[in-house]
């Protein structure tokens, strides 16, 4: 008699990076076996590939882990897992979003102690810091996308003029910088800190007065 194969169903919110990191966790899960969801009901895992970057991408998160959450109220089985920025900046709220009990919580960050390592992170502005950052442990090494797929990633570069890695070091305001509120605004972002209406330029500009700036005063 055949056994049935388990099912993923992944949602991916963002930018064209995330759609590639989405097709290599299908990848990683076709080859141990599991097949393609063509929706929720049929799904034994649910993936969240997410994204902090656009406010509405972190709405539509938000929005569809209380989906999930409903779901998994029915169907306890049901295994849920979160990556991306947002599965970084925002674990607690993410847990609290799909009403996960106490003891739930704890076997999820053991599981998480279990899977990820401390390691150096390269961070915009302040440079590479001695356990700041998270990979994947050796003993999970078969589904690190980073070793299936090696690729040697040039320095981040900030766009010419832009000063993003100074402000969010605090030793600039975003004032400070030439492009601020001229050729750098929400609607146009040239850095970083203006790209989400969560960053320290977009803040600014958003919450200060920038008519003498844009004026040139």
């Amino acid at each position: 008699m055949k056994t049935m194969s388990k099912k993923y169903l992944i949602h991916t919110f963002g930018c064209q990076m995330n759609d590639l990191d989405s097709e290599k966790i299908a990848g990683n899960l076709r080859r141990h076996g599991m097949e393609a969801a063509e929706n929720a009901a049929q799904a034994d895992i649910i993936i969240l590939n997410t994204c902090s970057v656009r406010e509405k991408a972190v709405q539509k998160v938000y929005a569809r882990l209380g989906e999930i959450g409903r779901q998994k109220r029915r169907r306890p089985n049901l295994r849920v897992g979160i990556v991306g920025c947002m599965a970084q900046l925002e674990r607690e709220k993410i847990l609290k979003g799909i009403n996960i009990s106490p003891l739930e919580k704890l076997k999820a960050l053991r599981l998480m102690n279990e899977v990820f390592q401390a390691d150096t992170a390269n961070w915009r502005g302040i440079g590479s810091i001695p356990e700041s950052g998270l990979r994947i442990s050796d003993r999970y090494a078969s589904f690190d996308a980073a070793r299936a797929f090696p690729v040697n990633l040039e320095p981040a570069r900030e766009p010419q003029g832009c000063i993003c890695g100074d402000v969010l070091r605090g030793v600039a305001t975003p004032p400070q910088c030439k492009l601020f509120g001229r050729a750098c605004i929400p609607e146009r972002p040239v850095g970083p800190c203006m790209v989400s209406s969560e960053g320290a330029c977009a803040a600014y500009y958003q919450f200060a007065d920038v008519e003498s700036i844009e004026a040139g005063s």
